[in-house]
C-alpha cells in the first residue's frame, strides 16, 4: 500500500508564486517569520514526498524480484516439459 498524505502538499506553482509580506516599519526586507513558516512547510512536504519515493522504489524492487522468480519458474517448467517430451 502506498502512503498518501492527508494534507494538501505544496505544489510547484505555489512555491514559484509564493510571496512574503514586507517587514514592519523601521525594518527592511521580508518578514522573517513568514519566510521561516514557509520553509518549514516546504521541509515537511519534501519529507513526505521523499518518503513516498523511497516506499515506491522498495515496492518496485519487490515486484521486480517476484517477476524474476516467476520467470525463472516458468523457464524451469518449460525446460522440463521439453525434456520430458
Amino acid at each position: 500500500m502506498v502512503y498518501r498524505s492527508k494534507r494538501n502538499l505544496l505544489t510547484p506553482v505555489e512555491v514559484r508564486w509564493q510571496r512574503f509580506p514586507l517587514t514592519g516599519l523601521g525594518r527592511r526586507g521580508l518578514s522573517p517569520e513568514a519566510v521561516a513558516r514557509f520553509l518549514r512547510r516546504v521541509e515537511a512536504d519534501l519529507g513526505v514526498l521523499y518518503g513516498e519515493v523511497v516506499d515506491a522504489r522498495d515496492q518496485v524492487r519487490r515486484y521486480e524480484r517476484a517477476l524474476k522468480e516467476w520467470q525463472s519458474g516458468q523457464w524451469r517448467s518449460n525446460q522440463r516439459r521439453y525434456r520430458d517430451g
